[in-house]
């Protein structure tokens, strides 16, 4: 899972990279490139929109997160002289006699 995120995080950084050093050499129109330059440059940005918008679906189907939109969290603090870690806690369930109807 943090391979997959790490790949979304260098994509676009690998993109830029491409176009600086593309820029450097240059070809600073779409008519300083030849043919077969120009359609590696289509088939990069087209393989690269297509590999973020993958692995984005990927991440949200694979999801395993196991917290709630709806928890509530408690900051670190001291019990008992101990220092407890910050934590997201779910919501108590109203008991059924203090409902309101």
């Amino acid at each position: 899972m943090i391979s997959i995120r790490i790949l979304l995080f260098l994509i676009p950084i690998l993109m830029l990279i491409t176009f600086m050093v593309w820029w450097s050499q240059g070809k600073r129109s779409r008519h300083d490139l030849s043919e077969k330059e120009l359609s590696y440059l289509r088939y990069g940005l087209i393989g690269s929109i297509i590999s973020i918008v993958a692995l984005g679906v990927v991440l949200r189907v694979t999801d395993t997160s196991t917290s709630d939109r709806d928890a509530e969290y408690v900051p670190p603090h001291m019990e008992e002289g101990k220092l407890v870690p910050g934590s997201f806690k779910e919501p108590e369930e109203p008991d059924a006699d203090t409902k309101e109807d």
